[in-house]
Formats: C-alpha cells, sequence, structure tokens
C-alpha cells in the first residue's frame, strides 16, 4: 500500500502539472517578437533572433539563432491554425524537410542524403510498430493480471519477463526508441512496456502473497532495481536528463523499478517456495471487503497464532472469503520463504 499511495501520488501530481500547463500556456505575437508563457517558464524570441522553423506531424518548432536561447514550439491544436502556419512560413524560413526533426537538423541537401534521410525515417516508423506492439502487449498483461491471472504463471511471469525482454529493441533502436518523450512526441517510446507492466507486477503480488515480514526483501529488492535502472540509464540517448521532464521521468521511473524490484522478488520467495509450511488453526474474527472501481480487496481479520501475538487482518481469495462465516476456523500455513522472508497462506 504504501507503493501504491506513492505511485498514486506521483501521477496525481504529474497530472496536476500536465493540467496547469494547458491551463496556462499561452502565445503572444508582437510586432518584433514573440512570448511564449508556460506553467513555469517564459520564452521570449525576437524575431531577429529567429534562425527559421522546422515542421514534423507533432509540432511546429521555431528555432533560435544559437543554442543559448530556447526553441518555440506549436504543438497539436494551435500548430494546425491556417493563420498561424501561414504567418510562420510566411515570415520565416523553413530549415527541413518532413520528418527531419527526429534526427537533427540539416544545412544541405544532396542525393546521397536523401537516401540517408529515407533510410533513417524508415527505420523510426519500424521503432513506432515495433513499440506500438510492446506496449499493446503490456497493457494487455497488466489487464490479465489485474482480471483473471489464470493460468496464474503466465500472467505474473509475462508481467515480470516483458520489460526485460523489451530492453531489446530499447538498445537496438540506438536512442531512436526513448523511455520519454513528451516534449517533442516525435519518437517512439516503451513506457508501457518498461515501466506500467512492473506496476501491474507488483499489485498481483501485493493481492496473492501475504508476508509476515520484509525484513530480507529490501537488500534484494534494491539490488534488482539498481540493475534495471542501470540497464535504462546506460542507454543515455533514449534518456533526456538535462530539463525538469527529465526529473520527473527519472523521479517516475526510479519509483516503477522499485516496485518492479519489490514485486519480482516477492514474486521469487513465495512462487518458488518449497519449504515445509507449519501449520496452525486460526478462528476467523471479522470479513472486511473494500470495493473500488479498481480493485476489489477480501480480507479477513485472524485472531492471534503461534508467532504473531494480536489479530492481523490477511487478504484472501473472493472464492474463499465467501465461503467462509466469522467464527469458522481456517487451516493457515506459515512458510519460510525462498528469500527467507515468512509468508502466510490461507486455506479452509
Amino acid at each position: 500500500m504504501p507503493y501504491l499511495t506513492g505511485v498514486g501520488s506521483l501521477m496525481m501530481l504529474l497530472g496536476l502539472y500536465l493540467g496547469g500547463t494547458a491551463f496556462k500556456w499561452s502565445l503572444i505575437i508582437g510586432e518584433d517578437a514573440m512570448t511564449e508563457y508556460g506553467l513555469f517558464t517564459t520564452i521570449h524570441l525576437a524575431f531577429a533572433d529567429v534562425k527559421g522553423y522546422t515542421v514534423n506531424q507533432n509540432f511546429i518548432g521555431i528555432i533560435p539563432v544559437g543554442k543559448n536561447k530556447a526553441t518555440i514550439k506549436l504543438y497539436g491544436y494551435i500548430a494546425q491554425r491556417e493563420e498561424l502556419a501561414d504567418w510562420v512560413a510566411t515570415n520565416f524560413t523553413m530549415l527541413d524537410i518532413p520528418g527531419q526533426q527526429a534526427y537533427g537538423q540539416i544545412s544541405y541537401i544532396d542525393e546521397n542524403h536523401v537516401l540517408a534521410q529515407d533510410r533513417k525515417l524508415e527505420k523510426l516508423e519500424q521503432a513506432h510498430k515495433v513499440t506500438t506492439i510492446l506496449n499493446t502487449l503490456a497493457g494487455v498483461l497488466v489487464c490479465w493480471a489485474f482480471i483473471y491471472p489464470k493460468p496464474y504463471q503466465w500472467a505474473s511471469f509475462g508481467c515480470l519477463l516483458l520489460p526485460i525482454l523489451a530492453l531489446i529493441p530499447y538498445y537496438y533502436y540506438h536512442g531512436i526508441i526513448k523511455l520519454d518523450d513528451t516534449q517533442s512526441n516525435t519518437y517512439p517510446v516503451l513506457l508501457g512496456a518498461l515501466l506500467v507492466t512492473p506496476l501491474g507486477l507488483m499489485i498481483r503480488v501485493l493481492k496473492d502473497f501475504n508476508l509476515l515480514a520484509h525484513t530480507h526483501i529490501w537488500t534484494p529488492t534494491c539490488v534488482f532495481a539498481a540493475l534495471f535502472m542501470a540497464a535504462l540509464y546506460l542507454n543515455r540517448r533514449a534518456i533526456n536528463t538535462k530539463n525538469k521532464q527529465g526529473l520527473i521521468t527519472g523521479t517516475f521511473t526510479t519509483v516503477v523499478v522499485m516496485a518492479y524490484g519489490y514485486g519480482a522478488c516477492v514474486l521469487y520467495n513465495c512462487y518458488f517456495d518449497e519449504s515445509v509450511p507449519g501449520q496452525y488453526r486460526v478462528v476467523v474474527l471479522e470479513k472486511i471487503h473494500s470495493s473500488s472501481i479498481a480493485n476489489n480487496s477480501y480480507n479477513l481479520n485472524m485472531a492471534p497464532w503461534g508467532p504473531v501475538k494480536r489479530s492481523e487482518e490477511y487478504q484472501v481469495e473472493a472464492e474463499l472469503y465467501d465461503d467462509i462465516t466469522v467464527g469458522d476456523t481456517v487451516n493457515l500455513y506459515l512458510k519460510e520463504g525462498r528469500l527467507h522472508a515468512p509468508w502466510v497462506e490461507i486455506r479452509k
């Protein structure tokens, strides 16, 4: 639950940031300059300092002379306004051919360059198809893990392995595939396959396994998360670390990767546990059902037993929950755990 709360809070802050940006954004065009107002930034660009403009399917970029000034980017509906597009084309020089923005500006065009450009655009289109397939598969796996995780090993291990498999195209395309590209919306991204699927895995293991102690889980979780984080950030061309968006992406990535490590370690600790369990007969004190749009939770409040000296709540399957009444005695099995993190399993 602390992980869910942290991720939910982070997503809420991200939503507020994007909503605030959309609400605050405006573009003022004067006689000799233009000014773009964002949520936290203001970009003022004199017409005399404009080198030209670039165009792709996502935005029109007003490019300044030199690198010490920021580019003004006109996205979506604003870029599709005919009067604005005509004004930009009339007053400035076009610097590129369509699609060139994804690979940097060029100063001249010859036959060899056009052929090279075509190959790059073909590779970009191919990368878009690959990321679409992987991100769609990630969505299917998460829905499968939430709604009907049977056979269990396919649903859970699919969520575990997909982010690792997604690292192959992430490196194969040499920086064309990004972890996040919300600033330009030009490159294909693997946000779903690399960062959403781990959340599905973590939530799945939280619902399935009742750990008594996490002491032996945190060290392997941190090691696993550090290795996966290193795998993501060693591909420096795929991640922007130089602005506020990079900070937001890095923070979100860190939280999700820790959740991924936790889910992987709990799954290994419990699913592959072959220890001989200790059996206890425990009285059910209370049944607790909580329901929301995204989740149904079925808990049993159990009387003290064995090493547990006070009543505790344990999550169970809906079928077992419906088959038990308050005052019933159930079998509780205490297992050692593959990573020596003890956990319990409840049966009637």
